[in-house]
């Protein structure tokens, strides 16, 4: 009797080589970085690449030169500074994500040929050999301020680790990983092969990002079932995490779960295991036009998901005392007031009793899920945004992948009031006079460019 065939394994070197093959034409502008080539050290990585920052610092120093207003120019009389300083603002950027696990992929330089992002080199920062889900959930599921905290602070972003352990579920395929680093590979390498092919029209939206993701995420799925096999569940799960996160976040711009899934039922048919790298982006291209979102629809989620009355619903606040405790410190600071013998033992507990609130919030909507699937449920059945129930309702049908011991009962029953809704709104409110101009303000340049879209 035949032995079962041990599935292939792929090194970060067998992709880049295999990227590299698959698109002549553009590798020569992108640089996939191995962690192990550079003892993982996110400092060493970033110094591999620094001259590609140092020659994107010169070409904006020369466009501002150029093209530049006075205050502009002002801002690059000092070159050597104007570069060091411009170098290591990108640097400390890529670093501190390399430092929470966050695999990405950066575009450097100017390039006038290429229109759309800019950017005329790409780097990829290749995974990092010991990424894990837990890193991955941790960071998506929290806020900016959140991860801003956790890469000064290691002990939070520890603690903040071990509290998220058990809040969800972690199935094999997400529990991986070489999938799960080789996923994230192949998705920043989506971004990398298609950084000068995004579509006017959408750079004149705030939902370029989104289109983009679904387009990165939809050619790591396709590569990930060629690499992994059909019978794989990575999509369902992960498909499942980008919703719980553009609900908890909230995190429109990474919602790629329609795109995925149009790619899970592509892979039940067969239709994916013969397609080239080419014409797996080829295909993601096309799917992420169906499937990302119209004219500014992302900020319509992240206000429905921010809300005040949601927000309230998960997190604990200092409250008064907090506030009270502020002022004492601020007004110690300001006006020089004596210090008693205890002030600062009060201000360590202080200090002590925040990071503790800050944890609960984090992992609150976590642990809440009761609270979570009846706020989001009321969400999808008032909402006049399309986008909106269409995030909420898949949050709510595939939620029980992400969460253990989850009220099925409670959640089949908001699952079928949501599907049930008889008025389900199939566009997006009219922005205000206000959202209209800042959207105007912000795409000025690129109308000029390229006309209204």
């Amino acid at each position: 009797m035949a032995q079962d065939k041990q599935p292939k394994s792929y090194s970060i070197k067998d992709i880049a080589a295999e990227f590299a093959e698959a698109f002549p034409d553009i590798k020569d502008h992108i640089t996939i970085l191995d962690p192990e080539d550079h003892d993982n050290d996110p400092t060493q990585m970033m110094e591999a690449v620094r001259y590609l920052y140092e020659d994107e610092a010169e070409k904006r120093l020369q466009k501002a030169l150029e093209e530049g207003n006075a205050v502009m120019k002002k801002a690059v009389s000092d070159k050597e500074r104007f570069i060091e300083s411009y170098v290591t603002i990108r640097t400390l950027n890529l670093v501190g994500n390399l430092t929470l696990g966050s695999p990405c992929a950066a575009i450097t330089g100017l390039d006038e040929d290429i229109d759309h992002m800019g950017g005329a080199h790409r780097i990829v920062y290749g995974g990092n050999s010991d990424l894990t889900f837990d890193d991955i959930a941790w960071r998506l599921m929290n806020t900016i301020s959140t991860n801003a905290l956790a890469s000064l602070m290691p002990e939070y972003k520890d603690d903040l680790k071990e509290r998220m352990k058990g809040k969800y579920i972690l199935p094999d395929e997400l529990n991986n990983a070489e999938m799960l680093r080789n996923f994230v590979l192949d998705h920043e390498l989506g971004h990398a092969a298609t950084a000068h092919l995004l579509p006017k029209t959408k750079i004149l939206s705030e939902d370029i990002v989104q289109h983009w993701e679904c387009i990165a995420d939809s050619y790591a799925l396709i590569r990930h079932y060629q690499r992994y096999g059909e019978d794989s569940a990575f999509g369902e799960h992960w498909s499942a995490f980008r919703s719980a996160a553009a609900v908890m976040t909230p995190d429109p711009a990474h919602w790629t779960s329609e795109a995925m899934q149009e790619v899970m039922d592509m892979n039940k048919q067969g239709l994916l295991k013969d397609l080239s790298p080419q014409e797996a982006i080829d295909l993601a291209m096309s799917i992420a036009e169906k499937h990302s979102f119209g004219l500014d629809e992302s900020p319509n989620i992240k206000n429905a998901f921010d809300t005040s009355p949601l927000r309230d619903a998960f997190a604990e606040t200092a409250g008064k005392a907090a506030k009270k405790k502020l002022g004492q410190l601020w007004n110690k600071v300001t006006q020089k007031e004596p210090v008693n013998d205890n002030s600062d033992e009060d201000e360590e507990s202080f200090l002590q009793r925040v990071e503790e609130a800050s944890l609960r919030k984090a992992v609150a909507r976590l642990e809440n899920t009761t609270e979570t699937i009846d706020k989001i449920g009321n969400i999808a059945l008032n909402t006049k945004s399309s986008a909106v129930y269409r995030v909420a309702s898949h949050f709510l049908s595939t939620i029980d992948k992400l969460w253990p011991d989850v009220d099925k009962n409670l959640l089949s029953t908001v699952q079928k009031v949501v599907a049930n809704r008889q008025d389900i709104p199939t566009g997006e409110p009219q922005r205000s006079i206000k959202q209209r101009a800042m959207h105007n303000l912000k795409t000025k340049k690129i109308r000029q460019k390229f006309g209204n879209g």
